[in-house]
Order: C-alpha cells, then sequence, then structure tokens
C-alpha cells in the first residue's frame, strides 16, 4: 500500500518518522530513498525519538552503522541505523552481519540510501522515497507490504 505525504517543514517530516514509529514492529525494515538533502535523517530522527532513544541522532555515513537502545518500544530492542552511502558493494553490507541482524526480532532497522543495497532487502521492507520539492517542502511515499498494510503509515 502506498501513501503520498507533503511535508512543508523539518519538524513535520520528523513527526512523520515518528508517527510511522508508533506502526512498527520487531524486526521491521525501513528502507530510505531519495535526494540529497531530501529529510532521509530528519525523518530518522523523529522515528528514534518516539522510539525513546535521548542520543543525538545523526546520518552515520562514515561509520556505516549507528546502534541506539529502544527505550520506550513495546520490547527492549536496538534501532540500527545505517547510511550505506559509502559502501562499494551490495555485499558490502553482508560483512556487517546484515543477515544476522535482520532475522534478530529485537531489531529494528533503518537503512538510509537503500536503493544501493535494493537487493538485500528483506521482501516486507517498508520503503519510504523522498522527494526534495523546495527548501522546506518534501514529498515522502511510504510503501508498506500488503502484511503490513493494516498500519495507515
Amino acid at each position: 500500500m502506498k501513501k503520498i505525504i507533503e511535508t512543508k517543514s523539518a519538524e513535520a517530516t520528523a513527526e512523520l518518522g515518528a508517527a510511522l514509529a508508533k506502526t512498527l514492529q520487531g524486526g521491521d525494515v525501513v528502507a530510505l530513498s531519495g535526494d540529497l538533502g531530501g529529510g532521509k535523517t530528519t525523518f530518522v530522527k523523529g522515528l528514534a525519538r518516539q522510539l525513546g532513544v535521548t542520543k543525538t541522532v545523526i546520518s552515520p555515513t562514515f561509520l556505516i552503522e549507528k546502534i541506539f537502545k529502544i527505550s520506550t518500544w513495546p520490547v527492549p530492542g536496538r534501532l540500527h541505523h545505517f547510511d550505506v552511502y559509502r559502501l562499494s558493494e551490495p555485499t558490502d553490507l553482508l560483512s556487517l552481519g546484515w543477515e544476522e541482524l535482520v532475522a534478530d526480532k529485537n531489531n529494528l532497522i533503518v537503512v538510509e540510501w537503500a536503493d544501493k543495497v535494493a537487493s538485500l532487502m528483506p521482501p516486507q521492507t517498508i520503503w519510504v522515497r523522498f522527494v526534495f520539492v523546495s527548501d522546506n517542502v518534501r514529498k515522502i511515499e511510504i510503501d508498506r507490504p500488503r502484511q503490513n498494510s493494516k498500519n495507515l503509515l
């Protein structure tokens, strides 16, 4: 199920991330793609805040992965925030334990620049695509698999 939402501020983009966080379940993978400056990291900040992450969320461009403890989610767990922009090959993600992370239902995984590793995304991945419209305006398309479509976001 696809839904397209237009946000008109960074705060609105973060709030959309928070709204999506309320619908996530253990083991979900959220794949973010789109323009540079499109709002991907701002979206993750809102999502993480909703999950009770108190540490500062920045794009882990040079680290590839940042792990946060989730405190207010229905079960204790971890948020794995990836930025795969700098990966040379999709298979580089496998060396980071990707398959084990995806299999662990105590993890939520968010991947920025996920189109670079699309071949490794599980079938139930929630895709969020960002289009930079203007300084403050973003078009954001959320594409949820049918099994998760009971959630509006």
